[in-house]
């Protein structure tokens, strides 16, 4: 049964676990955490360091409105009988503001944890940091843009059955963060009310094949971020060993063994990519949250919000057509900070 680690050392403790002076917060079987946290509880003794002291110099954030219980490595079933590990942050107030759900294939940890886990758990929102499939320790084998939507679903599902959900989801990330919120977005549950896509991509074959030819060095980049959910050490080496043999790499054919030799290994989803060298057939168009004419936000439009739209990747001013725009979403009649209003 998974603990709540609090962002302070727990006050002493009647007979039976729970605070004195305080309905305890616990873990239920399963994964959630029973209402009635404790109130009040503040520092940062609970989360690793790294995340303390990251969450320390981020001095432009508000003043904390509660403290903050984590709850690691929860096993959350997914589609297909997979296990996606997810780290629930958990706000310690009774008024607790809806959930915000993260789902990244490049690790729980930085800067993740600190930028939406501590940094919305402390303003009142349950917090579910997770793992995509095949990566942090989740299981099966990650196939980027195939399974996020069913795991998505299959998340949402679960969330269902914690008795701390209020009904009310939200989701934020950018890049392929912002690409597992589409999926989802494009059969909205009916608790999600909000998705912020920022510099997100909607269309894989415009990233991997831009203007029909295999982006070389963005793929290998993309491809070696994925390594920081394998640890720190494991992502420093995948980056030092890119920027080091990219150039060399990069005069090898076939592409293949270009890419092997860039990241030490094989990488069987890159192979497939290759294999697959037409951006317009029916390999990509399964993974493009698009249909002709309207773009992804006219397919991935949430009930009851209103969109604004965040520069994606590989897009000018000059050049981005209405359709290639990632999305976010907000409460109906609110108004999108400045910086979500480019474009």
């Amino acid at each position: 049964m998974p603990t709540v680690r609090r962002r302070q050392a727990a006050p002493l403790t009647k007979p039976g676990g729970e605070a004195a002076g305080h309905s305890g917060t616990t873990a239920e079987p399963g994964g959630g955490a029973t209402a009635g946290p404790p109130h009040g509880i503040r520092g940062m003794q609970g989360l690793p360091r790294r995340v303390r002291v990251a969450r320390r110099l981020a001095r432009e954030l508000p003043p904390a409105r509660c403290g903050v219980g984590w709850i690691p490595r929860l096993e959350v079933p997914g589609a297909e009988g997979v296990t996606l590990l997810t780290d629930h942050y958990v706000p310690l107030t009774d008024q607790a503001r809806g959930t915000i759900l993260v789902r990244t294939p490049y690790g729980r940890g930085f800067p993740w944890a600190h930028l939406y886990g501590v940094a919305f758990a402390e303003q009142g929102f349950h917090v579910l940091l997770q793992s995509c499939r095949g990566t942090g320790g989740s299981t099966g084998r990650f196939e980027p843009f195939r399974n996020e939507a069913a795991d998505g679903q299959a998340t949402v599902a679960w969330l269902r059955g914690r008795d701390w959900f209020t009904g009310r989801l939200g989701t934020i990330g950018s890049s392929y963060l912002g690409y597992v919120q589409l999926a989802l977005a494009c059969d909205p549950p009916p608790e999600l009310k909000a998705a912020v896509i920022q510099v997100g991509l909607h269309d894989p074959a415009a990233i991997v094949y831009p203007g029909g030819v295999f982006a070389l060095i963005n793929v290998l980049s993309a491809t070696a971020a994925t390594f920081s959910s394998q640890g720190l050490l494991r992502a420093t080496r995948a980056v030092v060993r890119l920027s080091l043999g990219y150039k060399r790499a990069a005069r090898v054919l076939p592409l293949k063994q270009a890419c092997r030799q860039a990241l030490g290994e094989s990488v069987p989803y890159l192979e497939q990519w290759l294999d697959h060298d037409d951006p317009g057939d029916a390999y990509w168009r399964a993974f493009a949250w698009t249909c002709p004419g309207g773009g992804c936000r006219r397919r991935c439009r949430v009930p009851g919000t209103t969109p604004c739209s965040i520069r994606p990747w590989l897009s000018t001013p000059s050049s981005r057509p209405t359709g290639a725009r990632s999305a976010c979403w907000s409460a109906r009649g609110a108004t999108p900070p400045r910086s979500a209003r480019t474009g």
